[in-house]
C-alpha cells in the first residue's frame, strides 16, 4: 500500500476486524486482518463512524512525520521500513498464525509466499507465547 493510501480508506471499508483495501489505492486489493493487533482494533473503534479514517491527514503531513518525531528522540524510520518490520514479526511469530505465518504474511502484504519467506522468515526470534503483534514486538507484557 502506498504511503498515502491510508488517507483514502473510508470508514465503510472497515468490516468487522478487517479493512478492505481497494485496488485504486494499492497494487492489489486486500482484506487486512486486524485481529493480530488489539491496539489497532481499539484505534479503529474510536474513529468516526463515517467518512475517511484519517480525515485531517494530508500527504505532506504523513511524509514529514518521521522528521518531526526525530525532534522528540524517535529513531529514524521510513514507512516502508515499518511495513517490513511488521512483516518480519508477523512471519516469525509462531503464536500468531502458527504454521501458516509465511502464507498469511504474504497474503496481508500482497506478496507471493516465496517473497515473504525470502524477505522475512527467520529474521528475528519471537516467543511462541506471543499471540499478538504487540506481544511479538515486546511492546506489551
Amino acid at each position: 500500500m502506498r504511503v498515502d493510501a491510508a488517507l483514502h480508506i473510508e470508514r465503510s471499508e472497515v468490516v468487522g476486524n478487517r479493512i478492505s483495501v481497494r485496488a485504486q489505492i494499492s497494487k492489489t486489493p486486500a482484506l487486512v486482518d486486524t485481529n493480530v493487533s488489539p491496539m489497532l482494533q481499539d484505534l479503529l473503534k474510536r474513529l468516526p463512524k463515517a467518512g475517511r479514517l484519517f480525515p485531517g491527514l494530508t500527504y505532506d503531513t504523513v511524509e514529514s512525520t518521521p522528521k518531526r518525531l526525530k525532534r522528540f528522540g524517535a529513531p529514524q524510520f521510513s514507512w516502508h521500513g515499518l511495513r517490513r518490520t511488521c512483516g518480519t514479526y508477523l512471519t516469525c511469530a509462531p503464536g500468531i498464525w502458527g504454521a501458516a505465518s509465511v502464507f498469511m504474511t504474504a497474503k496481508q502484504l500482497g506478496y507471493s509466499v516465496q517473497v515473504a519467506q525470502k524477505s522475512y522468515y527467520r529474521r528475528v526470534d519471537v516467543s511462541a507465547d506471543a499471540k499478538t503483534l504487540e506481544a511479538a514486538m515486546e511492546l506489551v507484557g
